[in-house]
């Protein structure tokens, strides 16, 4: 198995192309930045050394088709950065810390029925043996190369593109 995160590290300067892409939305509408009283999401792709990533269920009432997404949560006040709202986010949803090595530009989608942008980051936790959550109902290690076997929300699902270019 080779060192991702080496890799990542060369991958830094690169951009990296928006789920928008294979959307039917403007393209201005994808590269905006978010306004300060826009919702920013911030979602965690949590890997560990040995290629799998944590995946998750949220309690959804009335929703009987289990849909996976990444653990993920809102950009408050009091987050100084989108990459402090992610560590963050990890930290209260699942207990895990994290090392971020790339992160996705915003791009617009809904979410809960409102308009908002999302952030995606990946980075590595620790060797993890116990992970915690109040938030989600279950929690998975996948490995990486059989997440396309996992049905997830939206717009987790168009990341799928962009996760598998940073990682490869």
């Amino acid at each position: 198995m080779t060192d991702r995160s080496s890799k990542r590290g060369r991958r830094r300067g690169k951009s990296s192309p928006t789920p928008q892409s294979k959307r039917k939305h403007s393209a201005s509408a994808s590269r905006r930045s978010p306004q300060p009283s826009q919702r920013v999401v911030v979602s965690c792709i949590l890997e560990r050394s040995d290629g799998y990533v944590l995946i998750v269920t949220a309690h959804r009432t009335g929703d009987v088709n289990r849909r996976w997404e990444f653990p993920c949560g809102i950009l408050t006040p009091r987050d100084k950065s989108a990459e402090a709202a992610a560590r963050r986010v990890a930290r209260e949803t699942v207990g895990l810390s994290f090392d971020i090595h790339t992160g996705q530009p915003p791009f617009a989608a809904e979410h809960q029925g409102q308009p908002a942008f999302f952030r995606y980051f990946i980075g590595s936790v620790p060797s993890v043996s116990n992970i915690r959550s109040e938030i989600y109902n279950d929690l998975r290690w996948v490995h990486e190369k059989q997440l396309c076997e996992y049905d997830f929300l939206s717009p987790h699902d168009s990341v799928m593109e962009w996760y598998a270019d940073s990682s490869a």
